[in-house]
């Protein structure tokens, strides 16, 4: 008969948690603690995430576990991360960039991994500023807040087409829209992926699934893709 012992946090304990019974480590299936995923949100900024582990490049971040260049991510091993999450920080990358951020992030994913990503949407903040003819309600989405540090700044556009493409490129599978009012923490938490105009009229989904249309429109473009 085989039996098992529980973990208690520390160490195995010394009877079996079916039977009670005196066991040794000879005779016995150990149980070790179940592995938390590894995620990462990066460029948290002043927005972490619960469960998640929030990198930003700025060493004086207070909401940073941990502080890494997302273009280098030398703390975390290849193949080592399940989830990689950049909600409203893509942009801040140059063009090129871009292309070797999807690289490196493809590298330190898991097969099976996915990678998140949410970014202003350039096809419908041009229409808005066509239709407001108002650079003041767009500029941030476009050129950023430049709130007076190096990072506040957007550097690339990206259109649903030409991120998909980005993402394909890198060798992502799967590419798809996703949607924050079923993906934790999005659903709970007000993130950059959830951005509207006019600012707060969102569209939600309640616990019960009904909607509630408060009549905004969204302005993030969210895409993710699997590495296989």
């Amino acid at each position: 008969m085989l039996h098992k012992r529980k973990w208690n946090g520390q160490g195995h304990e010394p009877h079996c948690s079916s039977c009670q019974n005196y066991v040794t480590s000879c005779v016995c299936l150990t149980e070790e603690p179940p592995i938390k995923p590894l995620k990462l949100n990066l460029g948290c900024r002043t927005k972490p995430l619960p469960t998640y582990v929030n990198v930003d490049i700025d060493p004086s971040n207070k909401y940073a576990d941990v502080i890494d260049d997302a273009l280098k991510l030398e703390k975390f091993a290849d193949g080592s991360v399940d989830v990689i999450e950049a909600v409203h920080m893509f942009e801040h990358l140059s063009q090129l960039d871009t292309k070797d951020a999807l690289k490196l992030w493809h590298r330190k994913l898991k097969n099976g991994g996915i990678v998140r990503l949410s970014v202003p949407d350039m096809e419908k903040c041009s229409a808005l500023l066509l239709l407001t003819k108002d650079k003041n309600t767009v500029k941030s989405m476009f050129y950023g807040s430049q709130r007076g540090d190096q990072w506040d700044y957007h550097k690339s556009l990206h259109t649903k087409e030409s991120l998909a493409q980005d993402l394909v490129d890198a060798g992502f599978a799967f590419v798809h829209e996703w949607d924050w009012r079923t993906t934790w923490p999005h659903n709970y938490i007000d993130t950059y992926a959830s951005a509207y105009f006019p600012d707060m009229r969102k569209n939600f989904i309640l616990d019960n699934g009904k909607s509630v249309n408060l009549g905004g429109v969204l302005m993030s473009l969210n895409l993710e893709g699997k590495k296989l």
